[in-house]
């Protein structure tokens, strides 16, 4: 199928490079509530600024939706509002990478700042996921 089919909206990917911080691979459910209804996707991986999450929705470049992590051991659901800055078939017919930029409240910051330090201080290797073990074909040539 092929994208015009799938109605998907493609934008440049920032490389590494050009990040303002260091993406951090983990594996975590996230729920994903917006406009399009609400799925359970997965996080592929996450900074202070975004996050990339794997969903079977395409809620469209451009649009807020609200986000609640799902950690083991660290507190029941974490909310976040973010926007979807960029949408990628995820290498099957019905998966979708988004990448979302958060749209921070100071405690939304602070709480993320906290969780990145436990996750940076190796509290939580549970969901830490190995660089070159990614969910999508290209994330390995990063």
């Amino acid at each position: 199928m092929g994208e015009k089919e799938r109605g998907l909206n493609r934008r440049y990917r920032p490389t590494q490079q050009g990040r303002k911080d260091q993406r951090i691979p983990v594996e975590l459910d996230v729920e994903i509530g917006g406009e399009k209804g609400g799925t359970i996707g997965r996080v592929v991986d996450l900074t202070l600024n975004g996050i990339q999450i794997r969903s079977l929705h395409n809620y469209g470049i451009g649009n807020r939706i609200a986000l609640s992590l799902q950690i083991p051991g660290f507190a029941p659901g974490l909310d976040f509002v973010a926007e979807v800055k960029w949408i990628d078939p995820a290498g099957t017919t019905d998966a979708f990478l988004m990448g979302c930029g958060f749209i921070h409240t100071p405690e939304s910051y602070r709480v993320l700042k906290g969780l990145i330090w436990e996750i940076a201080s190796g509290n939580l290797t549970e969901i830490v996921r190995v660089p070159g073990q990614g969910t999508h074909k290209r994330d390995t040539k990063r």
